[in-house]
């Protein structure tokens, strides 16, 4: 065991008490009732209370709390009360697949995706976009989703931005509803919540094992229902990882630690993640994808399935917490076994690019026994057609035997 394994199977180990342990594991999955108690009930209100003081959420009065069987659940409800043929939605052009889902429903004329990922968003160059996007159409109010952390890349939506956003909005007296999916955020980003209409957390992002979604509100129309059974059993699980914040927050350096001796132009960490999550950008990385299911199901680490000229991969603390240390630290050493064969791909496929290309340009007994192949290249109709798909075949074709 290297130096940077001891520390992480020290710290997965230590991460709770065994008291605290046996507290984390209860409960679990859709282990609670609905319950019709009044949002003016005194349990309910403490519940609040409680919540509001555990996630930095000020209280003033301003926020209630509903709940739903997951977050899924209340996007949806969210996106049918909120959203109509008069809205214009805006969110990150990367989502989770639950508001994609919903987007998807939509005119495509009266959704904005803002790509996050650089100083350019802080400019008022955003801003006057999501304006001129607004006056253009013929929407009469706006519905904002936004995650605090955008899914994938986990990377850390900007405050500035977000306050830059409201502030146009109310300046330019537009109609709105602000609402933020904090969840991958909550608990180790601060932020200044009073600028939101709703405020999203899916309780499975924070802890494994128990999926609640919950929404604190100050929209008028009522969403979710109150369950003070479900509050009350997740709001010691809460207790437990509010208290641990720091420690949460040693996640990403340790993994930068265990990754360093890979980190090159190939991949690269992102410095702007949230700290319990580790993220590499994977740049001209092909053919991950056929490992993402075998690292999700076995460790819980993620690469994304898109073969895209920048893609990622993922390692977040909840998903680490719920594996034995060994367990977890057998699957970073097999992402590490994974990337540097990407890497050795990438290089080799640099390196006979230029015979590639020639190979298929000019060798037409070469191309006439690829076209005749009855495997990957079966769908395509003429050697121009194989040229075109070079970066496709170009890996295999590097290893493929031909018989003359």
């Amino acid at each position: 065991m290297t130096d940077s394994e001891a520390k992480i199977y020290q710290y997965l180990s230590n991460y709770f008490t065994s008291n605290e342990l046996q507290i984390m594991k209860k409960y679990y999955i859709h282990d609670y009732n609905h319950d019709d108690t009044f949002f003016n009930d005194p349990e309910y209100l403490q519940l609040t209370k409680l919540y509001k003081s555990l996630l930095n959420i000020a209280d003033e009065g301003k926020y209630r709390i509903e709940v739903d069987e997951s977050g899924r659940a209340l996007i949806k409800k969210l996106f049918e009360r909120y959203v109509t043929t008069d809205t214009l939605v805006i969110t990150t052009v990367e989502e989770h697949f639950s508001v994609t889902n919903e987007i998807n429903k939509l005119n495509p004329k009266n959704v904005f995706k803002i790509c996050i990922g650089g100083e350019e968003h802080l400019s008022n160059k955003l801003i006057e976009e999501i304006l001129a996007k607004y006056n253009s159409s013929n929407c009469k109010n706006i519905f904002i989703f936004l995650p605090g952390v955008v899914p994938g890349f986990s990377i850390v939506l900007n405050q500035t931005l977000l306050c830059n956003i409201k502030t146009a909005l109310i300046k330019n007296n537009i109609p709105h509803i602000f609402v933020l999916d904090d969840c991958q955020g909550i608990l180790n980003i601060k932020r200044d919540y009073d600028i939101f209409d709703a405020i999203l957390i899916s309780t499975h992002v924070l802890f494994l094992g128990f999926d609640m979604g919950i929404l604190f509100t100050k929209l008028n129309k009522k969403i979710g229902f109150v369950n003070k059974t479900g509050l009350k059993r997740f709001a010691e699980k809460l207790e437990i990882l509010s208290n641990h914040r720091d420690k949460a927050n040693q996640f990403n350096t340790l993994l930068t630690e265990y990754f360093n001796p890979i980190l090159n132009d190939s991949f690269v960490k992102k410095i702007d993640t949230a700290p319990q999550y580790f993220t590499l950008t994977l740049n001209n990385i092909k053919n991950q994808a056929k490992y993402t299911k075998e690292l999700y199901t076995k460790y819980r680490i993620t690469i994304n399935e898109v073969n895209a000229p920048v893609s990622w991969l993922r390692i977040r603390l909840h998903e680490a917490l719920i594996q034995n240390p060994n367990h977890f630290l057998e699957g970073l050493r097999k992402t590490t076994q994974i990337l540097n064969k990407l890497e050795m791909q990438k290089n080799l496929i640099s390196e006979n690019q230029n015979k590639i290309e020639q190979y298929f340009e000019y060798n037409d007994l070469d191309i006439k026994e690829i076209y005749d192949m009855e495997n990957e290249f079966y769908n395509f109709k003429t050697p121009q057609e194989i040229i075109q798909a070079k970066h496709i075949i170009m890996s295999q074709i590097l290893g493929f035997n031909r018989s003359r």
